[in-house]
């Protein structure tokens, strides 16, 4: 009885060229429902940064609230008056709006040598300072 080996056979991979892009939108070019919902926040007057920025100050009377603070009932029937924007809205709205005026810090890495020692800083920075005192 002989026993025959199965062979597989590896997939080879073809050395495929990149093709060059040709036709389709130009990169930056805004696609129809983006250019659709920037024409309407222009129609309507809206910025939705104006929005967020009036949370943030609390700004209830702009916002279109008729007044501060609103009433509700309780489990017992008792009143109990809420803020329309409450400190949490306000918090998330500047966390929200600080990005369009504060950009993220990147951290750097310094790649320097350091050739002097600490005492010769120091004879460096008072030689600086004698040579200043002078003039």
């Amino acid at each position: 009885m002989t026993i025959k080996k199965k062979t597989t056979k590896k997939a080879t991979k073809k050395t495929t060229k990149k093709r060059v892009k040709t036709g389709g939108r130009k990169k930056g070019t805004p696609n129809k429902s983006s250019l659709q919902v920037k024409e309407i926040a222009e129609k309507l007057n809206f910025s939705p940064f104006e929005v967020m920025a009036l949370f943030a100050m609390g700004d209830w009377k702009s916002l279109g609230y008729d007044e501060e603070q609103y009433s509700e009932f309780d489990k017992n029937g008792g009143i109990i008056l809420k803020d329309r924007i409450t400190p949490q809205m306000r918090l998330d709205a500047a966390k929200a709006a600080a990005p369009f005026i504060h950009p993220k810090l990147s951290s750097i890495e310094a790649n320097s040598k350091v050739t002097l020692s600490p005492g010769e800083v120091i004879a460096e920075v008072l030689n600086e300072i004698e040579g200043e005192s002078d003039d």
